[in-house]
């Protein structure tokens, strides 16, 4: 691992395909974890088997704290920006209002792959809690009660099928523009006010999304939006 990946031109010729052939072919290898893409290194081995991807039930508050407990965020860089329309829309917060943002990955707790790019937005009285957020750390849930003694009363979670910025493909060494399962998650207290928020980023061989519904459980199902 680690080792240089042949160029498209190398494995064209070697082959004796076409260079699409090969493209294609390179991009399964990469979304499966088996080869990384970076603008600064190029295309390595990265694994010489395909990873599992890691299998999360979020149709439940407890279900979403089972999976913040076995995973980490890495803050790869933080910035402060202003709510536009359509992203104050998304989260839930207001129009104009400025908070802390924090570009980052979620790995397995031993693991270097990440399963996801994701951005948490704090409000500014909650910027304090991306200082926690090393190691195994507490869940940003907890740390809202944990730091400023401000339980999350409720958590809105929306699903949505998007491409993968550029930027996150570089950092987690996939094609851009690569189709992913978009979660946005949006933490209130009990005034339906927006603390916090994440958009998340669930590249495919990286994550998977399992839902179980009883039909002896009439509590299960109801739709939270």
């Amino acid at each position: 691992m680690g080792t240089a990946f042949p160029t498209e031109e190398q494995l064209a010729s070697q082959y004796q395909v076409s260079r699409h052939t090969v493209r294609e072919a390179t991009r399964h290898l990469v979304q499966a974890g088996l080869i990384s893409r970076r603008r600064s290194t190029g295309t390595v081995v990265t694994a010489t088997q395909q990873h599992e991807p890691y299998v999360a039930a979020l149709g439940s508050l407890q279900e979403l704290m089972q999976y913040t407990h076995t995973t980490r965020l890495e803050i790869i860089k933080r910035e402060s920006v202003t709510l536009d329309e359509p992203l104050a829309r998304l989260l839930g917060g207001e129009i104009g209002t400025r908070w802390l943002l924090l570009h980052s990955q979620r790995h397995r707790l031993e693991e270097v792959r990440p399963i996801s790019h994701t951005l948490v937005y704090l409000r500014p009285e909650y910027a304090g809690i991306a200082d926690h957020l090393k190691g195994r750390h507490p869940s940003i849930f907890n740390l809202h009660e944990m730091l400023y003694s401000r339980p999350v009363a409720s958590v809105i979670q929306k699903i949505d099928a998007a491409l993968l910025p550029d930027d996150a493909a570089n950092l987690m060494g996939i094609c851009p523009s690569t189709p992913t399962l978009k979660m946005t998650r949006s933490y209130l207290d009990h005034e339906s006010r927006v603390m916090s928020a994440s958009i998340n980023y669930y590249p495919p061989f990286r994550f998977q999304l399992v839902t179980r519904w009883d039909r002896d459980r009439p509590d299960q199902g109801r739709d939270i939006l």
